[in-house]
């Protein structure tokens, strides 16, 4: 299963997702760098986890935070003893401000593999990280 938020456009074929081997959460690495984490230790301290030779977690505070993936698309194969696993996870979890990230985040940690950023390219986080990418479309 492919899954994409309602303003993502895709400019290229995408069927090689399909082809992902099953068993893993494939989605692309969330961006600390836009304001909507100004809240968290990683934005305070200027953390890019999809940068990290920019910037070293410091070891005062402890192990770095698991990599943490934008909801935004995804690629996972749901068989229905997992979905029924997300509904009872979901009746525990306590809302959150990003809410079905933060819950899919934490749900899937064991099984995330980071995808190319391309895939799901946050545009509000272009400014602080538009090195980073070739766009070629």
């Amino acid at each position: 299963m492919i899954y994409l938020d309602g303003d993502i456009q895709v400019f290229d074929d995408i069927d090689h997702l399909f082809d992902m081997p099953e068993g893993y959460f494939y989605a692309v690495m969330d961006c600390f760098c836009e304001k909507t984490w100004s809240k968290t230790p990683q934005y305070k301290i200027g953390y890019c986890q999809q940068c990290p030779e920019k910037f070293h977690w410091p070891v005062d505070l402890g192990s770095p935070p698991p990599p943490y993936f934008n909801a935004g698309m995804f690629v996972y194969g749901l068989r229905l003893l997992t979905y029924y696993d997300l509904l009872e996870t979901l009746k525990v979890t306590s809302p959150s401000s990003f809410a079905e990230q933060e819950f899919l985040n934490m749900f899937s940690i064991d099984v995330y593999k980071p995808i190319p950023p391309a895939h799901n390219l946050v545009w509000l986080s272009c400014g602080a990280t538009l090195k980073m990418w070739t766009l070629t479309k």
